[in-house]
């Protein structure tokens, strides 16, 4: 069984877990509120406000600029046109931005997320996330876990925030089309670019955390795995506040 709404501005709550298959919005500005269960949710066209609540649920929020929820459960996600967000939720999510300037966040669980055209804002948040910015100048954040990162076409910025966070890999840091890693100086205790190093040979990139007493400690939090010949500290990474 599937619920429909009508072409204008809908605002309803259904419990698609206990009584029907699937919802449908319209292409107006819908407000749709699954709950509980594995649903399928199909907004259309219009600027939509969508709540997976609980359950693996596969949401299409359409053309339009959509706030989506995904909630807990393995969510399939997809924004559609213009600039979207979207929130994952806990569990192992598959996340597509699509065209637009999406802001994405897959929060807990090893999620799988997407970008697309434009200028993305992407967060795995804590687990083994898979990231993708696509076409664009993408910000990309990997958070907790051992991310695996693709910027993509355009001038990316990776960002660090905790030298405990784990080992990232990125795939295809290009500095001749703009790529940056930013690091997070407050929390890395850094004070200059000086005490990160990067061995060409293997393409990872560590952090020396010097303590007051003249004593180091060694830290590697990335793979730069396309060896980006020419690479540079001083150059290619900044500290930002």
């Amino acid at each position: 069984m599937a619920i429909y709404g009508t072409n204008y501005n809908d605002n309803g709550t259904w419990q698609n877990g206990k009584y029907y298959a699937s919802i449908y919005g319209t292409n107006g500005s819908d407000v749709i509120y699954a709950l509980d269960g594995n649903d399928n949710v199909y907004a259309l066209n219009g600027n939509d406000d969508i709540y997976g609540g609980d359950g693996n649920d596969y949401i299409v929020g359409g053309d339009g600029y959509d706030y989506i929820l995904g909630g807990n459960g393995h969510d399939d996600i997809y924004g559609g046109d213009h600039s979207d967000t979207i929130y994952g939720g806990n569990g192992n999510d598959y996340i597509v931005g699509g065209n637009g300037s999406d802001s994405l966040y897959g929060e807990a669980g090893h999620d799988i997320i997407y970008g697309g055209d434009g200028y993305d804002y992407i967060n795995g948040g804590t687990g083994n996330d898979w990231l993708s910015g696509g076409d664009g100048n993408d910000t990309l954040i990997g958070g907790s876990g051992d991310d695996t990162i693709w910027g993509g076409a355009g001038a990316d910025k990776f960002y660090f925030y905790s030298k405990f966070e784990g080992v990232d890999t990125i795939k295809d840091f290009k500095y001749s089309e703009g790529d940056k890693i930013y690091i997070d100086k407050s929390s890395f205790g850094a004070t200059s670019t000086n005490q990160f190093f990067y061995n060409s040979n293997n393409g990872g990139l560590y952090f020396d955390a010097k303590a007051s007493d003249g004593t180091s400690s060694v830290y590697q939090i990335a793979i730069l795995e396309n060896k980006p010949v020419g690479f540079s500290t001083n150059l290619d990474i900044v500290l930002v506040a």
